[in-house]
């Protein structure tokens, strides 16, 4: 779950930041935007926050969701796929 979930969920963060900032958004503004907005999030997400996301936030996080996921991305967690991936770490290779 942390590694091949949550570190590359990470890991996308970081391109999208860098992506950001190569279409010319200040490193410094982008940083503190991103930075910012995910501690906010991942409170709300978790259940940390006193209060839900946005109406706004709702409806533009499913529509990057449908266009970033595979539809059936939570297969990783099928028995298989979890033993396909153990195979992977401890082989060094996804191959």
């Amino acid at each position: 779950m942390a590694e091949t979930c949550g570190i590359a969920l990470v890991r996308a963060l970081r391109e999208v930041l860098k992506e950001a900032v190569r279409r010319g958004v200040p490193r410094a503004a982008a940083e503190d935007f991103m930075y910012g907005h995910i501690k906010v999030e991942l409170g709300i997400a978790f259940g940390l926050a006193s209060f839900p996301f946005s109406d706004g936030v709702v409806l533009i996080s499913g529509f990057g969701k449908e266009r970033i996921f595979k539809e059936d991305w939570l297969k990783v967690f099928e028995p298989a796929s979890v033993k396909e991936q153990t195979q992977m770490i401890v082989k060094g290779s996804t191959k």
